[in-house]
């Protein structure tokens, strides 16, 4: 069976492609095929994605790198979702920025441009939304991974005094952890108070 020969594209054709959906075309900017397989990515969206290899790009490397994600979603579901087009567009934060990701399907070509609009970009300092964001994200994460963690230690057997001693540690480290989260949802309520007073 011969193999299909993916078409070159380039910065040309993908901004000519940018513009024909409707897109701004100095955005960041990439082009999928119906697989999810990266076509081409102009200079800035190559930067975000972290981008050093040659396209294409197989839909498994992308979608494993995926730097995008949101409050719901990990940066692989987010991708699903916008190429698998159960979405047109998705709200996503990547180094204390939110993003919009929208994607326009190509009709007739089985492609898709995808796009990265910056919507926020995150100072802790002066930003309110940047410090909620950052506080929920933390603070569930950091949740998420003791309660796993507490789990497997119930399930470990401590005949051997090793393991006790090993246990020991462990409970100790994640009660710390847990202390963490408490001050970190402490802060969160703090900040949120004045942020409502100002």
């Amino acid at each position: 069976m011969a193999k299909t020969r993916i078409p070159d594209f380039d910065e040309l054709t993908l901004k000519s492609l940018v513009e024909a959906v409707g897109f701004n075309t100095s955005l960041p900017s990439a082009l999928f095929n119906a697989a999810g397989d990266l076509l081409y990515a102009n200079p800035r969206m190559t930067d975000l994605l972290g981008l050093k290899a040659k396209f294409p790009v197989a839909r498994k490397k992308i979608q494993d790198h995926w730097p995008f994600s949101n409050e719901e979603k990990a940066g692989p579901a987010v991708f699903n979702e916008l190429v698998g087009a159960k979405a047109k567009s998705v709200t996503a934060d990547y180094k204390l920025k939110t993003y919009k990701i929208s994607q326009k399907k190509i009709p007739k070509k089985d492609l898709a441009v995808v796009v990265a609009e910056l919507q926020r970009s995150g100072d802790l300092l002066s930003d309110k939304e940047s410090r909620k964001n950052l506080f929920r994200s933390l603070s569930h994460e950091i949740r998420t991974a003791v309660a796993t963690l507490q789990g497997y230690t119930s399930m470990l057997d401590v005949k051997e005094s090793k393991n006790a001693e090993i246990l020991a540690r462990m409970t100790t480290s994640l009660s710390r952890l847990e202390k963490v989260v408490d001050r970190l949802q402490d802060f969160k309520v703090e900040l949120q108070v004045n942020d409502d007073q100002h």
